[in-house]
């Protein structure tokens, strides 16, 4: 099995990994936090409008219409209501689902990986910058003892060309030389077996066990993890089942609507009203002599005025076709004077029931004709009097033509 053991010597990665398991696991409980929030406002306003929907904010109505349906579209309507109600409680049992079976362990196990994952980088870098210090120390005992072996050579070297007195000086400073190297030396390889010695320590022990910790924390994580994205996806598929249990329920009802059934039901529940009377007038000739009278005579005269009406709308007409035909031949007579265009217009509408309302000795002949053009277009402008028989001119019908 793969472990962190061969980050051994590379523990600052694995610290950087924790830190970032650790960011990852804050954010995803922030996420299922905004989740199960949803969900539990999701989950009221489904539950509120299936328990609730006669409130005034829907149908504006204080009575429950559905209640006064026909059975099979009640029955689409109150499965509608059941189970917009077991959706919306589905939801707001994922939303406990989530904060209870998910977030709460998230939150336990992120704490635990923080508070592991400080003590055991603490240590870890501890030892390690303990192990670079006396490595450092060691390195820099070596350059001085590498400088000392050069400075020794070269006295030595020295020392081989120099003769008499001076020979024996670069001497004493060879022997002296070569007591400073010793010594170094011997700090050096103690100095060294130190630094081995805890590097083994370190690397081979102590960092190895701290790894086993860290990879143990973060294997716990994932699992932790596992499990709560298991579950919340166990929850969608339950949200699955009770939509899809919705959905074939809804459809089973849809399919027994129907609208001839229904209508056939509420005329048979409601036919109870008691069919309106039928009114009869009876008609009687048994009427008392002086009503029965009256009657008559009622009726009789209102056939005589309808007859007389008849005719003189029938005189009018042939009048007026005959005055048309008078008017264009007086018209056409340049030289008529005012007097006999006036009896012509007279004799053609009327005879000597008719006058004019305007004095005939005003006119001029121009005036005559437009007058006459006047009555012809509108025969209101035309009264009827009663002339005396003494106003009517002394015209025979041969003189007035």
């Amino acid at each position: 099995m793969t472990s962190l053991n061969s980050l051994v010597y590379d523990f600052p990665v694995v610290a950087e990994k924790m830190d970032d398991v650790v960011t990852l696991t804050k954010m995803y409980i922030t996420y299922f936090k905004d989740r199960a929030a949803l969900e539990n406002v999701y989950g009221k306003g489904i539950n509120y409008q299936g328990s609730a929907p006669v409130k005034s904010g829907i149908f504006h109505s204080r009575s429950n219409p559905i209640e006064k349906t026909d059975p099979s579209l009640k029955e689409v309507l109150n499965k509608l209501n059941e189970h917009s109600i077991n959706i919306g409680r589905a939801h707001l049992n994922t939303s406990a689902l989530i904060t209870n079976e998910i977030i709460k362990p998230m939150e336990v196990m992120v704490k635990n990986l923080e508070t592991g994952k400080k003590k055991l980088v603490r240590d870890a870098l501890k030892e390690i910058n303990y192990h670079k210090a006396q490595s450092a120390s060691a390195a820099k005992l070596n350059a001085n003892y590498l400088k000392m072996m050069t400075e020794y050579r070269a006295s030595v070297e020295l020392e081989t060309v120099l003769t008499g007195q001076q020979k024996q000086k670069q001497h004493t400073r060879v022997v002296r030389n070569a007591a400073k190297v010793k010594k170094i030396r011997s700090d050096l390889k103690a100095c060294l077996d130190k630094v081995e010695n805890l590097r083994v320590e370190i690397y081979e022990f102590k960092i190895p066990q701290i790894l086993k910790i860290c990879n143990q924390l973060i294997s716990n994580h994932y699992d932790s993890f596992k499990e709560a994205v298991s579950c919340y996806i166990a929850s969608c598929g339950d949200l699955c089942k009770i939509r899809v249990e919705a959905v074939e329920a809804m459809n089973k009802c849809i399919e027994n609507l129907s609208f001839p059934k229904d209508l056939e039901m509420f005329a048979t529940h409601n036919c109870k009203m008691t069919p309106i009377e039928t009114i009869s007038m009876v008609f009687t000739d048994d009427l008392p002599d002086d009503l029965k009278e009256t009657a008559d005579k009622e009726e009789v005269i209102d056939l005589k005025t309808k007859e007389e009406k008849d005719m003189k709308d029938k005189d009018e007409k042939v009048n007026m076709e005959k005055a048309q035909l008078v008017f264009e031949e007086s018209l056409s007579q340049a030289d008529m004077d005012e007097e006999f265009a006036f009896i012509a217009l007279r004799r053609m509408i009327g005879g000597e029931e008719v006058c004019l309302e305007c004095p005939q000795k005003e006119k001029s002949k121009e005036d005559v004709k437009e007058i006459i053009k006047d009555i012809m277009k509108e025969p209101s402008n035309v009264v009827e009097t009663k002339m005396d028989d003494k106003d009517e001119p002394k015209y025979s019908d041969e003189e007035a033509y």
